[in-house]
């Protein structure tokens, strides 16, 4: 398909409609937390109070959980998640992002520092390039290869060495030189779409965190920005 073909402009109309659903909420940051925590603490009832047998259903609610406190991350990184500042940064890090391993300012150096603003360069725009090592774009590529090697051989570790070292790199100690912290900032383009979240379901803390498979799995289908082709505005 040829993106460039098509009209990705949002109507004006459409922005003011939208205009609602992207002011932060403290109530609906509580509630997102109170939601997964709860579905955690679920999971981990149904294994020891229940049955073992609950353990691969639990991996996969666990692991849904642990992704949407990435998406929360990414919504803190953009100071997004809550209007309370404090309540924003706890939500971004300790009661989050600690727990799966990905650390705040790094994340935010990447992600809003270089991801959005050279977004769709396939040099610096670090999930992008990420995203072509690991052939996420090869046109040719049919759909059921697709599936096979991102979604089915990801569930056995196919990806887990690529996936870890992009983690470690750029969630952990992700730098750049020279780097310009008063310069970053969220354009207003950049922050359409980042709407507080209301338990939007998609990543493995229970007592040990699940293999990252899971996650690897559900970050190719469910990642809540993922970056487009330079082809596209």
């Amino acid at each position: 398909m040829d993106y460039a073909e098509h009209d990705f402009e949002i109507r004006k109309d459409v922005l003011r409609q939208l205009k609602h659903f992207s002011e932060p909420s403290n109530v609906a940051a509580v509630r997102t937390l109170a939601f997964e925590y709860a579905l955690i603490a679920g999971s981990i009832y149904l294994c020891v109070g229940v049955s073992y047998w609950f353990y691969p259903l639990a991996i996969i609610i666990i692991g849904s959980a642990q992704r949407t406190f990435a998406n929360i991350l990414h919504e803190a990184a953009h100071f997004h998640f809550a209007k309370n500042k404090l309540l924003n940064f706890l939500g971004g890090t300790v009661l989050t992002s600690y727990l799966i391993f990905h650390m705040f300012t790094p994340y935010r150096n990447s992600h809003v520092g270089f991801h959005h603003r050279h977004f769709g360069d396939p040099e610096d725009d670090p999930d992008y390039n990420f995203h072509i090592l690991l052939g996420l774009y090869e046109a040719k590529e049919s759909h059921s290869r697709f599936i096979l090697k991102n979604l089915v051989l990801a569930l056995i570790g196919y990806r887990s060495w690529e996936y870890i070292k992009y983690i470690y790199q750029d969630r952990i100690l992700f730098t750049k030189d020279k780097m310009d912290l008063s310069r970053i900032c969220a354009a207003p383009s950049a922050r359409l779409g980042h709407f507080p979240f209301e338990g939007d379901r998609a990543f493995p803390a229970q007592c040990g965190v699940p293999p990252p498979r899971i996650v690897e799995a559900i970050d190719v289908f469910e990642d809540c920005h993922l970056s487009l082709p330079p082809c596209c505005p």
